[in-house]
């Protein structure tokens, strides 16, 4: 049975390892598959849909962001248009969490994963080899019954699942060589779920609020395996919740040791920082770790309470210091406009943001997904008119400017908020004065915007700028794009 996987175009390019372990188990179970990346190469996308489709697959599936529905509207429609013969479905973070309204806004579709999907997909695939009936439940769900309650499936025992294979990408020569680099700095996943209630946070929705965690040894055997497949040399951790069992992260870090893999390893992802001790953080270091990110999500107490994360700035802070003591490169993530936050506020937790003397900070304009507790709280804000919506919360993601506002409260509006933005972005030094057309690039011309926008945004602390820029930060400062209403 042939099985075509697609992964749509997006925002960020990098492997879509949840089609690559689906593709993983169902070549396990005897399938033919073709993972279509049309991520990672956008290049000649509807002739290569069409020369996959020309192999006539039973199955095709395709993998649905939230960010990446409306692409998705459009290869379905031209996929189905070319080869209506095959079995149609979706699945991914936005069909996990928006269920049944996804057949509405891709009616071509013929049923729905929810949840995790290997052996979903598995179960499926045969039993439309031996032409069974198809029912709806345990993950998989028919256009036919977009009406009932779905429930999502969750894989119990991660070990049971066969390690990634690679090989089932379509390679042609820019995927070669793309994956090839993705693959020097390994994507490793060493857990799926969260138990927290982050009100602002969707992974418990979409990978289930039971911590499920794959054994050392299975990790090992994986590292192994791949520095001498793939000559990687070093890997980074993607774990929502890497940290949940620190026995478990200490006895994986003896085993790096152990084997002297000799890998160089971080955690992009965000750890929490109220799971770090100082033997952990050691283990850490002396098996290759260098840099981690921290999700500290605000440097006020009033709103980090608001957000249900279960921590305090005081827990946080320890953690941090831990971390740099032991010589890893710490990172903070923080998000303006989280219930109870207001302009002063957010400069509150910019001071504490700098007060930890963070190696990198990142700030992002709240987004409040469909189905989080934050969303509840938004619609009942709305009812009550103490909140307005402003734009599709579709609309609140992007990189290179300054991203737009989805609402605004009465204690924080939105002009606020992009000004708390860029004050962030500019104490930091993580701003660009864009270039407008016929403008050079000449120092003299970008020193002269950056005060300016200081001038603009952050006046009372201009000679602080003047400091840091002549004695402290040089002319090293990092550029952010703001094309947008600056």
């Amino acid at each position: 049975m042939k099985v075509l996987l697609i992964d749509p175009p997006g925002y960020q390019e990098d492997l879509n390892l949840g089609l690559v372990y689906l593709g993983t188990a169902l070549k396990q179970a005897g399938c033919q598959v073709l993972i279509l990346d049309l991520n990672n190469n956008k290049r000649q996308q509807e002739k290569r849909l069409r020369k996959a489709l020309k192999t006539k697959p039973l199955v095709v599936g395709i993998s649905v962001k939230l960010f990446t529905l409306k692409e998705v509207q459009k290869i379905i429609d031209v996929a189905k248009q070319f080869y209506p013969a095959a079995f149609y479905l979706a699945g991914g973070p936005h069909v996990t969490v928006c269920q049944g309204k996804v057949f509405r806004e891709i009616p071509q579709l013929d049923a729905l994963v929810v949840g995790e999907g290997e052996r979903v997909l598995v179960r499926l695939c045969k039993q439309l080899e031996q032409k069974k009936r198809l029912l709806s439940g345990q993950g998989l769900f028919l256009k036919k019954d977009a009406h009932l309650p779905m429930k999502a499936y969750y894989e119990a025992e991660l070990d049971l699942l066969p390690l990634p294979n690679y090989s089932i990408y379509e390679m042609n020569l820019v995927l070669r060589k793309k994956i090839a680099e993705l693959l020097k700095n390994y994507p490793l996943i060493t857990s799926r779920g969260c138990p927290y209630g982050c009100i602002y946070c969707s992974v418990g929705l979409v990978s289930g609020r039971k911590w499920r965690a794959r054994s050392v040894e299975s990790l090992i055997d994986e590292l192994v395996i791949m520095k001498k497949k793939y000559s990687i040399n070093q890997f980074r951790v993607l774990d929502d919740n890497f940290t949940q069992d620190k026995e478990r992260i200490k006895q994986f870090c003896q085993g790096l040791i152990d084997k002297k893999l000799n890998l160089k390893w971080y955690c992009p992802n965000g750890v929490r920082a109220d799971k770090i001790d100082l033997e952990l953080a050691r283990l850490m270091y002396q098996s290759g770790c260098y840099s981690v990110m921290v999700g500290i999500e605000s440097g006020h107490p009033e709103v980090l309470k608001n957000v249900n994360k279960g921590t305090t700035l005081e827990v946080i802070a320890k953690g941090v210091r831990i971390f740099q003591e032991v010589g890893i490169k710490v990172g903070g993530f923080f998000i303006i406009g989280l219930p109870g936050s207001t302009f002063k506020r957010e400069l509150k937790s910019i001071e504490f943001a700098q007060s930890l003397k963070l190696d990198s900070s990142f700030w992002s304009m709240l987004v409040p997904y469909p189905g989080t507790k934050l969303w509840i709280w938004l619609e009942e804000r709305v009812k009550q008119k103490n909140a307005k919506m402003l734009r599709d919360f579709r609309e609140g993601f992007h990189f290179g400017g300054v991203p737009p506002p989805i609402f605004e409260t009465k204690n924080f509006s939105e002009a606020e908020r992009k000004r708390a933005y860029i004050v962030s972005c500019l104490r930091n030094w993580k701003i660009n004065l864009v270039k407008e057309p016929g403008e050079t690039s000449q120092p003299s011309s970008l020193f002269g915007k950056f005060i300016k926008m200081v001038w603009r945004y952050d006046r009372r602390r201009l000679p602080v700028y003047f400091k840091e820029l002549l004695f402290l930060r040089g002319p090293q400062f990092v550029f952010l794009k703001l094309k947008h209403q600056l």
